[in-house]
């Protein structure tokens, strides 16, 4: 896949390497008696991986996302009312987060950082938005998440357009909810009573392509919308 954004091109990169070390699942000597509790741990190591690459992918993709927004220059009027809303409102969680994170080296560079971008929004023009405001998982990447995110990028009925764009693998969006709802068990109990195959690693892997291919195209046409305005 050609992607448009360097978060994509990433994610799949860190997609193929946990492919490979599903194909070893699947040798001889991993499916053997001996071998099977590791075998089993791994899978299960593989959801948590595999979760938590999606969750940061999700992330660099709105960061890139919104910096290539704040690269058109538009002028604020131009910029809808509800991503002006949200740039404070998800700027004031960020910025508590960020202000926790300065507590910790005992620094306040993050917070001053933020807070600049932040209150650039007054500017009529050369204004920044603050991708943290937009970026906020509550590290549970599942299919509401999605939604929730998109819709904060004036992305409407997100999975409705993300079924649209898929013409394989299904509802990703049953996949998606179905595969974090394993990815806690496993995180939180260190396996699971049917852990996966690595055939079962490999279909993940392969939704995983397609879902983020979708997101890529979403916010392709979105951003081709508002270069137009």
């Amino acid at each position: 896949m050609s992607s448009i954004f360097n978060a994509t091109t990433d994610f799949v990169q860190s997609l193929a390497t946990t492919e490979k070390v599903a194909e070893t699942l699947l040798t001889p000597a991993a499916l053997s008696p001996t071998a099977l509790p590791v075998t089993n741990s791994i899978s299960c190591a593989c959801v948590v991986l595999l979760s938590g690459y999606f969750e940061s992918y999700l992330k660099s993709l709105i960061k890139e996302y919104i910096e290539n927004i704040n690269a058109l220059a538009k002028p604020l009027i131009k910029l809808p009312y509800s991503m002006r809303v949200k740039h404070y409102a998800g700027g004031a969680d960020a910025l508590e987060r960020a202000a926790k994170r300065d507590k910790d080296l005992k620094t306040l560079t993050f917070s001053q950082d933020l807070s600049t971008r932040l209150a650039s929004l007054n500017l009529p023009t050369g204004y920044t938005l603050a991708w943290e405001s937009f970026a906020n998982t509550q590290s549970n990447p599942g299919p509401e998440t999605v939604a929730n995110l998109l819709a904060g990028l004036e992305v409407k009925s997100a999975w409705a357009t993300i079924s649209d764009l898929s013409t394989k693998h299904g509802s990703l969006q049953a996949f998606l909810l179905s595969f974090i709802k394993m990815r806690n068990v496993c995180a939180h109990t260190g396996g699971h009573v049917s852990p996966p195959s690595g055939a079962d690693i490999i279909d993940y892997v392969e939704k995983f392509r397609c879902l983020a291919e979708c997101l890529e195209m979403t916010l392709a046409l979105r951003y081709h919308d508002f270069s137009t305005l």
